[in-house]
């Protein structure tokens, strides 16, 4: 498998590899799809890096969009080198900046999980990235519907 991936970051730039070309084999433990405004714009939104490494734990999970990641809270505390209980009140902050929406314990057989719905994170962060795009002069896709 390893060679695969190898193979095909040689490929070049145009054969949707680039990623792999950058990062060779350490794709090979996943990755995941981050908007950049959340890295340039988390101070603004007075998220500090522990609050950013919350949040990239429950998009580490979060495969599609209606399925809800439901890491738990003591998987994050230990990847993140804080206790469970800064990460549930860091949880809770998040939920409270309308960011995050912590769904109602659900049961997934004899286990109780909590989902977290990310759309308050994606909306903010949709809004910061059409201000930022604006600001340079480029159209945003609201931009290009008013020209319609």
């Amino acid at each position: 498998m390893e060679s695969a991936v190898l193979e095909r970051a040689q490929d070049g730039p145009k054969s949707g590899y680039a990623a792999q070309q950058k990062w060779g084999n350490a794709l090979l433990a996943g990755f995941q799809a981050v908007p950049n405004i959340l890295v340039l714009e988390h101070k603004q939104m007075k998220l500090d890096p522990v609050d950013v490494l919350i949040l990239l734990n429950l998009n580490m999970h979060w495969w599609s969009a209606n399925d809800h990641p439901y890491p738990k809270a003591s998987l994050i505390a230990e990847r993140v080198g804080v206790t469970k209980r800064t990460i549930e009140r860091r949880l809770k902050t998040l939920e409270k900046k309308k960011l995050i929406e912590r769904l109602p314990v659900e049961m997934r057989g004899r286990t109780p999980v909590r989902r977290f719905r990310l759309a308050g994170l994606v909306e903010e962060l949709s809004k910061r990235a059409e201000k930022n795009v604006a600001a340079r002069g480029r159209p945003t896709p609201a931009m290009m519907q008013d020209s319609d």
